[in-house]
């Protein structure tokens, strides 16, 4: 009897220790469900589902890498809020570098048609009209937007009033009225604008600087980038003719990376490698938009109001090129000449640059540049970048302080046609750009580090001003 139950004791002892030896054998692992959707359209919520397997510490905790398209609760429930991608990360709480990523696709709502059913053909200036629209297909109800062109030459409040405030250069304005939820839905009309009955083209609101007066504005007042201003480039630069954007920089221009939240255009740079198959290679995807055909002129006050990210690698820029590069009767670049009103690199939180490229006699490329450091303050605050240009010299301004000025006689490609015979090849028609690159030559090639992205460059407004 007592040899059995001796038997009985060690074969218990056994099958314990045993069972104890194959789940000390298993490490904790984290599994996201096989069943978990991958895209979602814009509006509507998801459920993310993960496990945690070989652990008594069951905890997960979700988190996304770009609050600006999609949020998510702790728990794993996605809201999506505008088209793109997003990397949901499901980790663990008992051991935070155990985690597990899922890309998803936010996908704009296609059904959604928007309609303007009252508006005017011709306003005046000083006049007020509510224009009205439609929209059908948003099952959310997240309703209509309005916006208008040129907010210089005219406002226009959320319920579709629209204020006339000078005739300006072109004499009209575009107004739009677009779905909230889904801003690539959206109707149009064009106003021709007026003189007031006794002659007067404008109100008593127009902005003055320097001696100089706004002709055009966007304060990016709306949930919309305003296309009637501005072109989204899109790629690595092979369909403008210039591979890697002519300075070896590592990433891909998308339209999702730029969006309008609470008054700002944000360019957002993200590292994309899960979302490869369209940036041919390269690793990280941001941002770029230019005004070519759309807003350009010679001479006045140019400046913008921007926030720009720190870190190694990261290129912000606010700048300016000939608004016909290819016909321009000095010839291509640098014979055309380039205006780059603000310049940073990201690692260089305290200064930033302002330069302006020509060229010489033969052809060669030159460059004059001015910098500047913050006494207060780096480039994350926001502060106004501007340029005064006029056919004698340029002058680079950061929050209304002078600190570098160009006369034209230090540039020059040919004598020029107005009467400073150094003028050209800045006395012709240019448009503006904004956009933030990743890596490249402009700061040695150095790339970001890991908690450097997503980085944000964030733009205020955009003015331009002349006399």
């Amino acid at each position: 009897m007592k040899n059995k139950l001796k038997k009985i004791i060690i074969s218990i002892l056994t099958l314990s220790i045993m069972s104890g030896c194959g789940v000390e054998d298993k490490d904790p692992e984290l599994i996201i469900d096989s069943n978990c959707p991958t895209s979602v359209e814009c509006g509507k919520e998801i459920q993310l589902l993960a496990t945690m397997e070989n652990t008594k510490e069951k905890g997960i905790v979700w988190s996304v890498d770009d609050e600006l398209i999609a949020t998510i609760t702790e728990d794993g429930k996605l809201s999506a809020l505008r088209k793109g991608y997003v990397l949901a990360k499901a980790t663990s709480v008992a051991d935070p570098d155990l985690y597990q990523e899922v890309p998803i696709e936010v996908k704009k709502n296609t059904l959604i048609v928007v309609e303007i059913t009252n508006k005017f053909a011709s306003m005046k200036v000083g006049e007020t009209k509510k224009f009205s629209a439609s929209i059908t297909g948003d099952t959310t109800n997240s309703g209509i937007g309005w916006q208008v062109n040129n907010e210089a030459l005219a406002s226009v409040d959320s319920n579709g009033n629209v204020t006339v405030h000078q005739i300006g250069l072109e004499r009209k304005i575009v107004v739009t009225a677009f779905s909230k939820i889904n801003p690539d839905a959206f109707a149009e009309c064009e106003v021709t604008l007026s003189p007031k009955d006794n002659g007067e083209e404008t109100d008593n609101s127009i902005e003055e600087v320097n001696g100089y007066k706004l002709i055009f504005k966007d304060d990016f007042s709306s949930e919309r980038l305003n296309k009637n201003n501005w072109e989204v480039m899109i790629g690595d630069g092979s369909a403008y003719g210039v591979s890697r954007w002519g300075n070896e920089e590592e990433q891909y221009y998308a339209e999702d990376n730029l969006k309008v939240v609470e008054g700002n255009l944000i360019i957002s740079a993200k590292n994309e490698e899960y979302h490869s198959e369209n940036l041919r290679n390269l690793r990280y995807t941001s941002g770029r938009i230019r005004s070519k055909g759309k807003v350009a002129h010679t001479y006045g006050r140019i400046e913008a109001k921007i926030s720009c990210p720190t870190g190694n690698g990261i290129w912000p820029a606010f700048w300016m090129l000939p608004e016909f590069n290819d016909k321009n009767e000095y010839g291509g670049w640098p014979n055309s000449g380039e205006i780059d009103i603000m310049e940073v690199r990201g690692r260089q939180k305290y200064q930033m640059f302002g330069t302006l490229h020509f060229s010489g006699t033969d052809g060669e490329h030159l460059y004059k540049n001015a910098s500047m450091f913050f006494d207060n303050g780096t480039i994350v605050d926001f502060h106004t970048y501007a340029v005064e240009w006029d056919e004698s010299e340029i002058r680079f301004f950061t929050d209304g302080k002078l600190y570098g000025t160009i006369k034209a006689t230090e540039w020059s490609v040919r004598d020029g046609t107005s009467k400073f015979s150094n003028a050209a090849p800045f006395d012709k028609n240019f448009h503006i750009l904004i956009n933030m690159a990743i890596g490249g030559n402009f700061d040695g090639y150095r790339m970001p580090d890991a908690e450097d992205i997503p980085a944000r460059m964030k733009v205020d407004y955009v003015k331009w001003y002349q006399k």
